[in-house]
């Protein structure tokens, strides 16, 4: 625990601990991991979609760009503790590098907040793309676009009312006696309460509707854990609400840690589940790979030789003599009939026999044998 500074006089001395006091580890540490965490996984679903092909859809689009403002959150976080001691102790800030005051007000106060409202609308917007892809029901449709609305609405009310927060916009660090600012962690804190609800609709319509769906158990469960990692960032907006609550302005740069790490959290999370909601070809890929059998080794390939066709057990007229007579003249019938009277003039059993033969080069999977059939059938 810190030891409180100790006043005497008109002077403030500080035990070396509370001087040397400071959270930047972990908040360098956060946005490190997610600065790699959150590229990472936008590759994948690049990867993911390509390998999936269809259409350009606008999450393609939304993905990368809110990765950008998160890796700007990130930065100016990594800033703000490098270079305006952010994580420490107020009045131990003020007495030795008071101009670094100024640097955290401007980026705790406005710059992430802007960037965050940003940060954390575009994956929402992404992923309610897909599920409007998925899903048919009308409530499903519907419930969809008023999220979409709210979450658009939210971030634009937010935006601005951050940035207008003090009047003059630089009163927070150059007072004027007629000047003001809103209360800041009210208008951070209630801000954030739309996305909680909007977060919860958004893992209430999959489930739901997944739930009607008449699908194989497996599917559905798949279908549902895939939706439910929606929970993390719903966890991490409440947390975010509550660190808000709980932050004191006693001690800002010492207790907006957890807010500000929670604010970069949050729309991390939600830029992670945007990209594993794609990932479904992976899945696939990897279990063809696990359900295809071991190859054959060349040794082994080059000793073996292919089944005759039809089998011995078969009953077909493919016994009989007339599949090699018949099968042995079909070149020189072809170069002398056409395609229509060659056929035609074929028997009955020599019909049957031909498409029996073909029949069996396409169910081995050997199309290329089987286009003579579909060009005579």
């Amino acid at each position: 625990m810190d030891t409180e500074p100790a006043s005497s006089g008109s002077s403030t001395h500080f035990s070396v601990e509370y001087k040397n006091a400071s959270r930047a580890e972990v908040l360098l540490g956060i946005s490190a991991l997610f600065i790699v965490l959150s590229t990472i996984f936008t590759g994948l679903r690049a990867w993911a979609r390509r390998l999936h092909g269809g259409s350009w859809i606008w999450g393609d689009l939304l993905v990368p760009i809110s990765l950008i403002f998160l890796i700007a959150m990130c930065a100016v976080t990594i800033a703000t503790v490098k270079h305006g001691e952010f994580g420490r102790h107020a009045d131990v800030v003020m007495l030795y590098a008071p101009d670094a005051m100024v640097l955290n007000l401007k980026i705790v106060n406005f710059v992430l907040p802007c960037l965050y409202c940003i940060a954390i609308t575009l994956p929402k917007l992404a992923v309610l793309e897909l599920y409007l892809g998925v899903f048919r029901e009308r409530l499903a449709i519907w419930s969809c676009y008023a999220v979409a609305v709210i979450t658009i609405l939210t971030a634009i009310v937010n935006f601005f009312t951050t940035i207008f927060q003090c009047n003059p916009m630089d009163q927070m660090w150059n007072p004027v006696p007629d000047g003001g600012c809103m209360d800041v962690r009210a208008l951070f804190r209630w801000g954030g309460f739309p996305n909680i609800l909007t977060n919860v609709v958004m893992l209430l319509i999959p489930l739901s509707t997944v739930r009607h769906l008449q699908l194989d158990k497996k599917v559905k469960v798949g279908l549902i854990a895939t939706f439910l990692t929606g929970l993390i960032g719903l966890a991490a907006s409440i947390t975010r609400f509550a660190s808000l609550t709980h932050s004191t302005a006693s001690d800002p740069l010492w207790h907006a840690v957890p807010a500000v790490i929670w604010t970069i959290t949050e729309p991390a999370i939600y830029l992670i589940v945007a990209c594993l909601v794609t990932f479904k070809p992976f899945l696939t890929r990897a279990k063809s790979r696990a359900q295809s059998p071991p190859p054959v080794p060349v040794e082994e390939s080059t000793e073996t030789t292919a089944p005759a066709w039809p089998p011995e057990n078969s009953t077909s007229l493919a016994h009989s003599k007339s599949v090699r007579s018949v099968m042995s003249n079909v070149k020189s019938v072809k170069s002398n009939m056409s395609k229509k009277s060659f056929w035609s003039a074929t028997s009955s059993d020599s019909r049957t026999v031909l498409t029996m033969e073909n029949l069996g080069d396409r169910d081995a999977g050997d199309f290329g044998k089987s286009a003579w059939y579909a060009s005579y059938a």
